[in-house]
């Protein structure tokens, strides 16, 4: 265990798996999540280490201590000796270290514990200030805050100058009048809905030529094991739209107490004409704000019904913790060259770097091994 000095007491690091959390580390963990807005996230939760460490054979917890006491948090998975990487790989939206703002340390701290050289992070948030100069790129995520009710939050929309919701429920109209028996379900546990909507992302996933993370069983567990979870507010929520008993949309969120988070989303192509994604996501709007959630955090990606949608922005983007080393240096190498390459008119050739550095580390984060 190494020491490091950040004012009147000295802040440690120890690193357990998330099986060997104590009730003392969760109850800490869970009070800084509702003591800071920013951390509010169910990535960013004891849940969320539990469920993925449950699959994840290289899960692990970086428990920062104050006078014997847990003060901060950093779930990692440790793939090799190198670098560590965000916990649940590909799946996990957002990345931050977990503790309150005047708690100070160096976060290269977590370097030793971990045995790595490197900390590489595919979309890490300002949730802590020490977050913010080693995030890398800003991606921003879109953001809906429906804390004060559906109808305060249509007002917002309104003097936004946003007539999405209007143009929406025009759709939604029609639908209704050219389609038997549409119905929209709010909070369903319809596992059979759950998995055709996996399979329709393995389908989109395919049609795209994106990776398909699903083929790791791993991963595959920690999607699946998440429908019937209920862990201290964590778990997953499920709103469907049907038409004469089909599927059309479904969609699926991460909550935290009330805090959602939209993961996976899709809809049937024969309903397409019909914008069903969009007429899904602003039922779920109003349907989560008259449940008393606050919430809905679409995640980053420019998509222009998220900022038609969003009330406000959550800084977050790429980025990496680390130490002088030729590890740091080569990333931090690559990181240069994107931003050069971005920064050129190129057209979208600008782009590839972004998206060499993304695909790459989507392989990386869906091993799991033992190193």
């Amino acid at each position: 265990m190494k020491w490091y000095k950040t004012g009147p007491l000295a802040v440690t690091a120890r690193c357990v798996s998330p099986d060997e959390l104590t009730s003392d580390d969760i109850n800490a963990w869970q009070n800084i999540l509702s003591e800071v807005p920013k951390l509010r996230s169910p990535y960013l939760s004891p849940g969320w280490a539990k469920l993925v460490g449950r699959s994840q054979s290289n899960a692990k917890v970086v428990i920062l201590e104050k006078n014997s006491q847990p003060v901060g948090f950093l779930p990692v998975q440790k793939n090799n000796n190198i670098a560590a990487m965000p916990l649940g790989g590909p799946i996990c939206d957002y990345q931050c270290f977990i503790a309150q703002n005047d708690t100070q340390f160096d976060p290269r701290m977590a370097l030793d514990v971990l045995g790595v050289k490197r900390i590489d992070f595919t979309n890490l948030t300002d949730g802590h200030a020490c977050c913010v100069p080693h995030i890398k790129s800003n991606d921003q995520g879109m953001v809906v805050d429906v804390s004060n009710g559906w109808e305060a939050y249509r007002e917002n929309r309104r003097e936004a100058g946003s007539n999405v919701l209007k143009r929406t429920r025009k759709k939604f109209r029609k639908m209704k009048a050219e389609c038997p028996d549409v119905k929209f379900e709010a909070f369903t546990h319809n596992r059979e809905d759950f998995e055709t909507l996996m399979q329709w992302k393995r389908d989109q996933w395919k049609r795209t030529q994106s990776i398909d993370v699903m083929t790791k069983p791993w991963i595959s567990q920690v999607i699946s094991d998440s429908f019937d979870v209920s862990d201290g507010g964590f778990g997953g929520e499920l709103f469907t739209l049907k038409a004469d008993g089909e599927l059309v949309a479904a969609l699926y969120a991460l909550k935290l107490d009330k805090v959602l988070h939209a993961w996976f989303v899709g809809y049937s192509r024969d309903y397409e004409a019909y914008s069903p994604g969009l007429i899904l996501f602003t039922e779920t709007l109003q349907a989560i704000a008259e449940a008393g959630y606050e919430l809905l955090d679409l995640g980053g990606g420019e998509y222009r019904f998220k900022n038609s949608l969003a009330t406000q922005t959550r800084i977050s983007g790429p980025g990496f913790v680390g130490s002088t080393n030729l590890a740091t240096f080569s990333r931090s190498l690559q990181y240069k060259m994107r931003s050069t390459i971005e920064a050129l008119p190129l057209g979208p050739a600008s782009d590839w770097p972004a998206k060499a550095m993304r695909r790459m580390d989507v392989w990386r984060g869906m091993k799991n091994t033992n190193a």
